[in-house]
């Protein structure tokens, strides 16, 4: 038996409110977190799945749905996150130091243009045996915690889990990479970069965190001006296929897995999901070759 996943973006106009009843229509694609007991034997077989995801454990495995949408204005995504140890930042105006993949968190990466001025071996013949860097856009959602304590930019503030937790969620949608940044990292002290780092602003966004079933739901919108090239080619009505992969962050419990890892195609490179030190290697996802399409209207 094997599993087969259409990765496509499918035409649809959510209202971002937190439910997700509205999404049936809207085929999931799954993913198996990584590195956790019985992966293996899942992937090798997915019909043990439901007898081996019924724990609870934060180290047994967990499946991940990813919904994924569009219309003339954004892109839309809504997630199902199992997680039973849930862990957050501050917010960015609390601690700028405080890096929303450094927490739970979910990252979204794309591949639009073949002439990215931050990749500097883009000319070179030898390109494609070199430390390619196909992403061109970067974006991190996180559930973080307000604190009110204000910047830290000679220290971060201590790590405390528990005052955190009793803080309710403010969603963050960060800025990671886009052409002109350079795959920079952003840093307070860093130079400022055009478009800047950071988090950005989006017409719809929710987390919320179910304590009953251990599981976190996002659901938000990412404006397609953030993604220029994309928005142009949808206008035109190519809706051509496109370099997308998604990464789910869980700190405190199965870690970091791969849509990379799910859909079969890792390649060593430059650069991929953040954070850059870890740069494109196979352990943080490899590079951004796994393609997606754009549907013109939803299957009835």
């Amino acid at each position: 038996e094997s599993t087969l996943q259409v990765a496509a973006f499918q035409l649809f106009t959510p209202k971002i409110d937190g439910d997700l009843s509205e999404w049936e229509g809207i085929r999931p694609v799954t993913m198996v977190s990584k590195g956790t007991r019985d992966m293996l034997e899942i992937a090798l077989d997915p019909s043990k799945a439901k007898a081996l995801l019924a724990a609870r454990r934060p180290e047994d495995p967990a499946l991940y749905r990813l919904r994924a949408a569009y219309d003339s204005e954004n892109l839309y995504f809504a997630a199902e996150i199992p997680d039973e140890t849930p862990s957050t930042n501050s917010t960015f105006d609390d601690d700028p130091n405080a890096f929303p993949f450094l927490a739970d968190s979910l990252l979204f990466a794309f591949d639009v243009r073949d002439d990215n001025p931050d990749d500097l071996l883009r000319s070179n013949p030898l390109w494609e045996k070199s430390l390619g860097a196909e992403v061109d856009y970067e974006f991190a959602i996180t559930p973080a915690r307000r604190t009110g304590d204000g910047p830290s930019y000679s220290s971060k503030p201590a790590h405390d889990p528990a005052s955190l937790a009793a803080l309710p969620l403010t969603p963050e949608l960060h800025r990671l990479k886009a052409p002109g940044t350079n795959f920079q990292t952003f840093y307070p002290t860093n130079p400022q970069t055009d478009p800047p780092l950071g988090p950005i602003k989006t017409p719809g966004m929710s987390i919320r965190y179910d304590r009953e079933k251990g599981l976190f739901i996002y659901e938000f919108a990412l404006p397609l001006t953030e993604i220029p090239e994309l928005k142009a080619a949808l206008a035109t009505g190519r809706g051509s296929s496109i370099r997308f992969a998604w990464a789910v962050r869980d700190r405190e419990g199965r870690g970091n897995s791969y849509w990379t890892n799910e859909a079969g195609l890792v390649r060593e490179g430059a650069y991929g999901f953040s954070p850059h030190w870890g740069g494109g290697t196979r352990r943080f996802g490899g590079r951004i070759v796994t393609p997606w399409a754009f549907e013109p209207k939803v299957p009835q």
